[in-house]
């Protein structure tokens, strides 16, 4: 549900499904730097047991977890291009850790990293 929202989020300001993955990595790195207060292993592990199931869930071989929601219009951006999103990090409980929203305006990525 966490991925799907941030998921959704990027590809509806025209993200592509490569850089809103992207976008989705950096969220979950943040997520596991945080610690045990973040995130516990037991819940985690259940939580992405659970939404492994959900038919439009896509596992990459790095256990990233995704849904597409639309897939992203227009040109692919380029490895030098900058990209804006909005998105929201929330912890599996839905304490939001991280807001675009909340600060009112979108992040901007390096595309090629």
């Amino acid at each position: 549900m966490i991925l799907t929202r941030l998921m959704r989020n990027a590809m509806k300001f025209g993200a592509s499904a490569l850089v809103a993955m992207m976008v989705l990595s950096l969220v979950l790195a943040i997520t596991l730097a945080a610690g045990p207060r973040a995130l516990s292993a037991e819940a985690g592990n259940a939580y992405l047991k659970q939404n492994a199931s959900v038919s439009a869930v896509e596992t990459t071989p790095s256990g990233l977890q995704f849904e597409t929601q639309r897939p992203g219009s227009g040109e692919r951006p380029a490895p030098q291009d900058m990209v804006l999103v909005h998105y929201e990090g929330s912890l599996i409980d839905g304490t939001v850790f991280d807001s675009s929203y909340q600060r009112g305006e979108p992040a901007a990525f390096p595309v090629g990293g």
